[in-house]
């Protein structure tokens, strides 16, 4: 298989060299590499300029005339590859020395296969850990592997990436559409083992509780979500599930052609559950307290928190404003 790695930098100087040279210790090395820079003013391009002149395999650096942003750049880079997989790159991590060879083998035993998710170990700036890995605090936490959403760990089969492409406008990160997408089809494997290190420095594009380089428990999580109104995160929810049913339906000639005509229709499904398990909170919480109480046991009857973070989120859907 053809691997290529799809890098997008922006004033990434002080780490950037540290995931290059993970690049060239990768047991089995990369085919291409290609970086997607977006109008960085420190010494980036230096760095890529340089790596890219000693580089064992062939590295590709396109520095944007305008600057696209973070989804935008992502998306230039992923669709210059040529790979039969490619695997996105944040500026600042480390990978594993073995990590492209165990993607590669991931994607060989399974052909149904069209995107992996691999785990992290959470550092400091300086690549201190304590071995707690982002998918443990995930589990830790009592959310499903679904929530587990992170581009940099992310490959994917360049058949599905053509099928994904151009990504939504405004509504999804380039990760989420990709993870989101993949998760409705059943079409996304999980690596359970870290394959790179997941470095934290304050300037990271997530600031996620669970991003964390420590053990965060179940019910620290829950009280950081507070009983604010969740509306605010869920609407939009909603509205990339209609987007994401809009394109399968749209596209459907698309996913059928690179083999995906049995998941189609289930993939619909999922996005009508999920859609059903969020509107129907939703509708709880329009409901005025001393009314919401029956409705709040009646979802849960339908087993409507279990997606959720079970009693705990039916507790806060009857006690929040």
């Amino acid at each position: 298989m053809k691997l290529s790695i799809a890098m997008a930098t922006y004033n990434g100087a002080k780490y950037l060299r540290a995931q290059l040279d993970s690049f060239a210790a990768q047991s089995r090395l990369p085919d291409e590499v290609v970086i997607c820079d977006d109008g960085s003013r420190d010494a980036t391009v230096d760095i890529l300029r340089d790596f890219a002149g000693s580089a064992p395999f062939e590295v590709r650096v396109i520095q944007n005339e305008t600057n696209l942003g973070f989804v935008r750049n992502f998306e230039k880079a992923l669709s210059l590859c040529t790979g039969d997989i490619i695997l996105l790159s944040d500026q600042d991590d480390v990978w594993l020395p073995e990590k492209l060879a165990t993607v590669e083998r991931t994607f060989l035993a399974d052909p149904r296969a069209m995107s992996t998710i691999n785990d992290m170990i959470i550092t400091d700036q300086d690549l201190r850990h304590q071995n707690v890995t982002l998918l443990g605090n995930i589990r830790r936490t009592g959310f499903g592997e679904n929530r587990f959403i992170a581009g940099c760990c992310t490959a994917i089969r360049r058949d599905m990436l053509q099928a994904l492409l151009p990504f939504p406008a405004d509504h999804f990160a380039h990760d989420s559409w990709i993870g989101d997408m993949c998760v409705a089809f059943g079409v996304r494997r999980l690596i359970d083992s870290p394959m790179q290190l997941y470095r934290r420095h304050g300037s990271n594009e997530s600031q996620w509780l669970l991003s964390e380089p420590r053990e965060v428990s179940k019910f620290e999580a829950v009280v950081s979500a507070g009983l604010a109104s969740p509306l605010k995160g869920w609407q939009p929810y909603m509205q990339r599930l209609e987007i994401m049913r809009c394109r399968i339906l749209d596209n459907r000639a698309s996913f059928e052609r690179i083999g995906l005509f049995d998941e189609v229709e289930p993939a619909l499904s999922w996005i009508a559950a999920e859609a059903g398990r969020y509107g129907g909170r939703i509708h709880l919480l329009s409901l005025p307290r001393y009314r919401r109480w029956m409705s709040v046991i009646g979802f849960w009857m339908r087993g409507g928190y279990r997606r959720f973070s079970g009693w705990k989120s039916a507790v806060k859907d009857m006690i929040r404003p």
